[in-house]
């Protein structure tokens, strides 16, 4: 039976190109199965949070503010790190559906905290 290295890594570890450069030359290191566990990006859960507290006080517009400005980091990771344009798709489709269900549950009845997880689980 073969074993797995399991490698997790914490929001400063991707928080940026030069992170993540690094990131994949720890994990090239190890021989064998691996599995990779990465955070968000460094100080993107707390503004994930932020969101939710920003929808949760009617403050749709500046919830949607934020979600752009976290689109544009990872653009700008993703493009640092000359990601191509197929490998960036799914980051706006990520964000795409932050917006949508930020504006679906802006308009419903869902609790504070129930959209705060789904908003995180994204």
């Amino acid at each position: 039976m073969s074993k797995s290295t399991v490698l997790k890594f914490g929001g400063t570890s991707v928080q940026d190109a030069v992170a993540i450069t690094n990131l994949v030359k720890i994990v090239q290191t190890r021989k064998g199965e691996r599995v990779v566990v990465v955070s968000a990006l460094s100080k993107v859960t707390d503004a994930l949070v932020k969101i939710g507290d920003l929808v949760a006080k009617g403050d749709v517009e500046q919830a949607l503010t934020t979600v752009d400005e976290i689109n544009a980091r990872h653009k700008q990771v993703a493009s640092n790190l000359e990601l191509s344009a197929a490998q960036v798709a799914p980051i706006n489709t990520i964000f795409a559906e932050l917006k949508t269900k930020i504006q679906t549950s802006a308009k419903s009845l869902l609790s504070t905290l129930q959209f705060r997880d789904q908003v995180l689980a994204i």
